[in-house]
Order: structure tokens, then C-alpha cells, then sequence
């Protein structure tokens, strides 16, 4: 019971903060908007886009080529220790799509709403 008490005798109060709020928004909403300059484009910004639209073809080609062709039995000794690349191309391939799509999605959910 005492939950309930504090919250409605915290209600009076919300709604003078909200009363106040509206209140002081509406002188702020006559003022104008200054307009937002445009962001100049780096000079080799194009070619740098140009080459981002060729990654996933190259991964997907990659994840394909993985099927016929892998470093199955195959395995890379560094001082003592041994790392096997079995499944490697695959594993590459398919990470970077995921990380490339994933980026995708997130710029297209921020400047595209």
C-alpha cells in the first residue's frame, strides 16, 4: 500500500513538470531553424565506394569456390605450434558477408529510416 501512495502522490508533481515543459517548449518552437551546410565530398570518395560494392561479389565467389576448393589437410606450422586451415576460405567468406550485410543493414536503418 505504501508503493501505491508514494506513486500517486508523485503524480501531481509529473504532470506540473510536464505543464512546465509544454510550456516552455512553446516559446522555443517560433524560433527559426538555421539551415545545416552540406558536407563537402572527399575527392576520392568515389573510387573508395566503387570498391566497397566489389567485396561481397568477391566473398560470395569465395564461399562458392570454397565447395570444389578448400586448405582441407593442410596446415601451417609456426615455431611449435600447428594451425590447421581446414575450411578456411569457407570460414572467411561467410564471416565477412556477415560482418559486410550486417554493417549494410545498420547504415541503411540510421540514414534511412
Amino acid at each position: 500500500m505504501k508503493e501505491l501512495k508514494q506513486s500517486t502522490s508523485s503524480t501531481p508533481r509529473l504532470f506540473e513538470l510536464i505543464k512546465k515543459k509544454i510550456e516552455n517548449g512553446a516559446k522555443t518552437v517560433d524560433q527559426p531553424l538555421l539551415p545545416q551546410p552540406t558536407p563537402e565530398k572527399s575527392p576520392g570518395s568515389g573510387n573508395r565506394i566503387k570498391f566497397l560494392r566489389v567485396i561481397p561479389w568477391i566473398l560470395f565467389i569465395t564461399f562458392f569456390v570454397s565447395f570444389f576448393y578448400d586448405l582441407n589437410g593442410k596446415s601451417l606450422t609456426i615455431g611449435q605450434t600447428v594451425f590447421y586451415l581446414d575450411n578456411l576460405l569457407r570460414i572467411l567468406s561467410i564471416s565477412g558477408l556477415i560482418g559486410f550485410f550486417t554493417n549494410w543493414v545498420a547504415i541503411i536503418m540510421l540514414f534511412r529510416p
